[in-house]
């Protein structure tokens, strides 16, 4: 089992830097919930401008993410090697240089309800959400105004499990230059 779960919430984690990953919070190795906390104007130099997460489980929810930028992947939040819930996140105007503007979750599928991801921007690929080589289920809430490469709203890419779904979400007003609001690819396993 899990040591017992460590409630981090209602923190306000404004304009940080960080030289290489998670400009606002680095969560590693932990379980924990983490709710009711802004994290907003941080930067870091590779991966999370807001929020890191490797190699954890647990839940985020009802987060503000907000304006943070990531020179790589996972401009609000970016989700590596981790099972997590992201449920009721409001994730909001940040940037990352390469993949998931607003959310990027890889190698690992974790469950995303009712999460609003607007005005995000990635250079290459998932302008809203990425996600990369994991299986994960999306369902509710919105994915709107992003922008990107490829995948305005969601990219979904290499899934080598079964079990990845996109179920009851407005994915709407997004742009990029191949698949404006949804961009699925190479998966290995079939996405429903």
């Amino acid at each position: 089992g899990h040591p017992a779960i460590r409630p981090l919430g209602n923190n306000r984690v404004l304009a940080n830097h960080s030289g290489w990953t998670g400009g606002g919070i680095h969560i590693v190795s932990h379980h924990a919930t983490f709710s009711t906390n802004t994290v907003q104007g941080n930067t870091s130099d590779n991966d999370g401008g807001g929020v890191y997460v490797h190699q954890s489980t647990g839940v985020l929810r009802a987060n503000q993410v907000l304006g943070n930028t990531s020179a790589d992947d996972g401009g609000g939040i970016r989700v590596f090697e981790s099972r997590l819930t992201l449920e009721a996140n409001v994730v909001v105007g940040n940037t990352a240089g390469d993949g998931g503007g607003g959310i990027r979750v890889s190698h690992v599928p974790s469950v995303l309800i009712d999460n609003v991801v607007r005005d995000n921007i990635a250079g290459n690929t998932g302008g809203g959400m990425d996600l990369d080589n994991d299986a994960s289920t999306v369902i509710g809430g919105e994915i709107t105004g992003n922008r990107a490469g490829n995948g305005g709203g969601i990219f979904l890419w290499l899934g080598p499990w079964n079990g990845a779904q996109l179920i009851n979400i407005r994915i709407a007003a997004n742009r990029a230059s191949r698949g404006g609001g949804l961009f699925i690819a190479d998966n290995l396993k079939p996405v429903t």
